[in-house]
């Protein structure tokens, strides 16, 4: 019983070594700041927007939206051509509407007052109508609407209600 004593005094200074404390101030000269801790932010991460247009290349087939949510497909095109991107498709059967159509050059750096360079043909569109719709394009001739399109695009367009 003679080591109880020494007991209760390692153990009540084992005990009292495991109490956590404020961390020590710095000195008054020393320029250091002791900061609080910072709380987890609460701002609110954005949601996509469902009304945002979604842009497309021409390597996407498969394009799904929201009823009303404009979609932009991209495809190589060259204005100096007597080529144009055209719906394939009554767009109005496939209930989708052509918002807007615009050409965009995509010259190099080293390149940009050349004659000729090719660009992006930029086409929107919506639809209203729930389901899945074929979208079809072709590159025709604007001169001879006989002849073959030189190259054609078809996405399957999904619109969730």
């Amino acid at each position: 019983m003679s080591n109880r004593p020494g007991y209760y005094a390692l153990l009540l200074l084992a005990v009292g070594g495991c109490k956590s404390s404020p961390p020590p101030a710095p000195p008054p000269d020393s320029g250091a700041q002791v900061s609080a801790p910072v709380a987890p932010s609460t701002t609110p991460v954005p949601t996509p927007d469902p009304n945002a247009a979604l842009s497309i290349n021409e390597s996407v087939h498969a394009i799904t939206v929201a009823r009303g949510q404009a979609f932009t497909v991209s495809l190589p095109a060259n204005i100096t051509t007597p080529y144009k991107w055209i719906p394939a498709t009554n767009l109005a059967e496939a209930g989708i509407e052509l918002l807007k159509d615009e050409y965009q050059t995509n010259p190099s750096p080293d390149c940009a007052n050349c004659a000729g360079v090719g660009g992006r043909r930029m086409m929107t569109f919506r639809s209203n109508l729930p389901g899945e719709h074929v979208l079809s394009l072709k590159y025709q001739s604007i001169t001879n609407s006989t002849e073959a399109p030189a190259e054609t695009y078809q996405a399957t367009v999904t619109v969730r209600d």
